[in-house]
Parts: C-alpha cells; sequence; structure tokens
C-alpha cells in the first residue's frame, strides 16, 4: 500500500487524507481499518492485481446513509495503473455489490471537477451527473467544489452495470488485459474507413486483446477509448465477437 500508491502525493492530490510519510503511517491506517471490520456498515477493500495479487489501490463505501439505504463510495489507485480501466472495474464491481448482496437503493460518489477522470470512472459504471455543490467539499487543494454521480438501484437492474474495465461482460466471466509497456494505439476515421496506427508494443497489446476476445461467448466486445488505452486524440475503438 505505501510503496503502490498511499505514499504518493499525485494520487493523494485530491484526497481528503494526505499522503503517507512512512510505512508507520500505512500500518497504523491498515490497524484502524482492521478494528472496524466488525461494524457492520464498514465496507473496505484492497484493488488487486489479478496475474499476482498485488494490492494497487483501494476502495471503500466512506458514507452509509440508513435513512436513504444509500452508500457513498471513495477510491484510489497507484499511478502506475492509471488509465488501464482497473479503477472502472472495481467500482462496477463494488456498486453490483452493494445492490445485490447489500439491497442499497443508490450508491454515489463525487470528485473535485479539476480531477476529471475521476469522473470518466463514475461514467463508465453507469453512474448518471447529478451537478455540482459548489465549494461544498474540502481536500488536499483546500475548500473545493464536489461533482455528484449516482446510480439508482431500478438503473442498476435495468442496465445490470453494463460496462466493466471497457468491455461488456457476461455476468461471472471476465476478461483479462493484456498491456505491453510503452504501448500507444492511435485510431482515427478519414472518409468512413478506420485506421489504426501502434508502436510495436501497441500492436502486441491489440493482439492480445484480440486473442483473449476470441475466447469469449458471441456478442461479447472489445471497447477502447482515449480513457483506458487510447491516445489522447483517438477515435474509439470497439471491436466484437460474432
Amino acid at each position: 500500500m505505501y510503496r503502490n500508491w498511499a505514499s504518493d502525493q499525485e494520487v493523494t492530490r485530491y484526497l481528503t487524507w494526505n499522503a503517507h510519510t512512512s510505512v508507520e503511517d500505512t500500518k497504523q491506517i491498515l490497524t484502524s481499518w482492521t478494528e472496524s471490520y466488525s461494524g457492520p456498515a464498514n465496507y473496505q477493500w484492497a484493488i488487486e492485481l489479478k496475474e499476482t495479487g498485488e494490492p494497487i489501490g483501494s476502495i471503500a463505501a466512506v458514507e452509509m446513509n440508513e435513512n436513504t439505504e444509500a452508500a457513498t463510495i471513495g477510491y484510489c489507485i497507484g499511478r502506475k495503473w492509471w488509465g488501464q480501466g482497473i479503477m472502472a472495474e472495481a467500482l462496477c464491481a463494488v456498486i453490483s455489490f452493494f445492490f445485490e448482496e447489500v439491497g442499497a437503493r443508490c450508491v454515489n460518489a463525487c470528485h473535485d471537477p479539476r480531477n476529471p477522470n475521476s469522473g470518466k470512472v463514475m461514467q463508465k459504471c453507469g453512474m448518471k451527473l447529478e451537478g455540482t455543490r459548489r465549494q461544498a467539499g474540502f481536500n488536499n487543494q483546500g475548500i473545493c467544489d464536489e461533482v455528484w454521480y449516482s446510480i439508482l438501484k431500478q438503473e442498476y437492474f435495468e442496465k445490470k452495470a453494463p460496462c466493466i474495465a471497457g468491455f461488456d461482460r457476461i455476468k461471472e466471466q471476465s476478461m483479462e488485459l493484456n498491456w505491453v509497456d510503452g504501448f500507444e494505439i492511435n485510431v482515427r476515421i478519414e472518409n468512413g474507413t478506420a485506421i489504426i496506427s501502434a508502436n510495436k508494443e501497441g500492436l502486441l497489446s491489440l493482439a492480445n486483446h484480440l486473442k483473449s476476445l476470441a475466447e469469449e461467448p458471441s456478442g461479447s466486445h472489445l471497447h477502447l477509448d482515449t480513457y483506458n488505452s487510447l491516445e489522447n486524440d483517438s477515435a474509439e475503438l470497439i471491436i466484437g465477437k460474432l
């Protein structure tokens, strides 16, 4: 935790807690979390890499409102794993947990408007923009606006949380993201023609994804965009399996 995200000031820039300055800081917070596990309203998870089980971030219910049966979610992930769709996968899983296991009526979250990528994670998980509460929050940058998103129980079961880590999936099935370090992939549309440009690492990554897609059931599709994989000026790329 300390090495992968909690000690990084870039990770905590828009969070409400300061970056840890020593391993002891991390040990203390882990101890407090462990002691709180017995509480019925305590929900705190580590985000792990599927391949190794190494923790790379955390996600939690930072507030549970018993009156409205709502859960407010907070999350963060190590800078090395930004833009890979992992955070969206974790948030979608937590949303599913609260609606299907806990029985919540609403799941919501907010972000500082200077951190728009956090809002994109919420959008990918089917959450809807509620609005901006001006000067309503406080984080490591001081007093700040809060941009709020939410998804209701009815909306979730109508859509079944369609997006997880850039892929539409059938429940209980997963598709690994096989990235090669240093990858670059760009898609542009010219006169109705899709042109995909990539460096060697990007081509290898795309080949890995297509190989994984081939093993998925019909109707599955690969969905890459500028947030989870492609270059900033790229068009989206969607490839489906018949």
